[in-house]
């Protein structure tokens, strides 16, 4: 049996490819959904949407409405019934919480999922280094010695850390340890799923992300941004539209229109699906910042 946990949509779609790339004899799905919460409602609708896509031997769905304890907590009772596995999949390495079935459940390999441009930072960080699984911190530490704790108690071991992480994943990287396998995702799955469509001419789709939240742009330089995006193509005949992103604030979105008078979509699916079920696609595409 292959196991795959997820928390996000990409990740799921990740899940999806990799479940028809590495062959199993059942394939056991976890999913993480967000708590109530705000802007929590089109990532947990695309998590429902996109189990449609394929069949799956078993899927849990890990939900909870307020806290990330509790469904942790959830998660980790449910993983406790898991038997030996043949392969793991997971799309958060960043949690220890996560990281920890890694080392908990038997098994025979370990796989990183695509969420986002993530793997391509976690290839650099968590998995290249070493020492990032060893002393960072008195809290890190903490952590450490806490997940220790639990599982000597509830699952009656101690555990070596797992530091040997492969990757499934849509992006070009290089092995950071001699024996890493990387396998490429190339959406094969996806592409057999694809519909023929029209191209629409002169429409380009930008797709927004959270710069402003992350602190990576504040909202007036984003802004500015966005109005010479807008200027250029408009130079070239182009008509922007504007393709939300799942965690933008609904009063982003409507500054957003005001302010370019463009039009806002927004998708059912993650991109890289609504592309496919799309009977019109657009001309270009763009982004400052986007997987897709």
């Amino acid at each position: 049996m292959n196991l795959f946990i997820v928390e996000s949509p990409f990740q799921l779609l990740s899940a999806i490819e990799a479940s028809h790339t590495f062959p199993s004899d059942s394939n056991l799905l976890i999913i993480k959904y967000l708590p109530e919460q705000k802007n929590s409602s089109i990532n947990n609708s695309q998590f429902d949407l996109l189990i449609k896509l394929k069949s799956w031997d078993k899927i849990i769905k890990i939900k909870h409405k307020r806290s990330y304890f509790l469904s942790d907590l959830k998660l980790f009772f449910c993983i406790k019934k898991i038997p030996k596995v043949n392969l793991i999949f997971i799309g958060e390495l960043r949690s220890w919480y996560m990281r920890q079935y890694l080392n908990i459940l038997d098994n025979n390999g370990c796989y990183l999922l695509d969420d986002g441009t993530a793997s391509i930072l976690m290839q650099e960080t968590i998995i290249s280094d070493q020492s990032y699984y060893r002393l960072k911190s008195i809290k890190f530490n903490v952590k450490i010695l806490i997940n220790y704790i639990i599982s000597f108690l509830y699952f009656f071991k101690f555990y070596r850390i797992n530091t040997h992480i492969n990757l499934f994943t849509c992006f070009d990287m290089k092995e950071c340890f001699p024996d890493q396998k990387i396998l490429k995702n190339n959406f094969e799955y996806c592409k057999s799923i694809s519909n023929e469509r029209e191209t629409l001419s002169n429409i380009v789709y930008f797709f927004g992300g959270v710069e402003d939240s992350e602190g990576i742009l504040n909202e007036n330089d984003l802004f500015n941004e966005l109005l010479k995006v807008n200027k250029y193509f408009i130079s070239k005949g182009i008509t922007l539209s504007y393709v939300s992103h799942r965690r933008e604030a609904k009063e982003k979105l409507n500054k957003i229109e005001s302010v370019l008078g463009c039009k806002i979509l927004s998708f059912k699916y993650p991109a890289e699906v609504e592309f496919i079920l799309m009977n019109e696609s657009p001309e270009y595409i763009s982004s400052f910042c986007s997987t897709a």
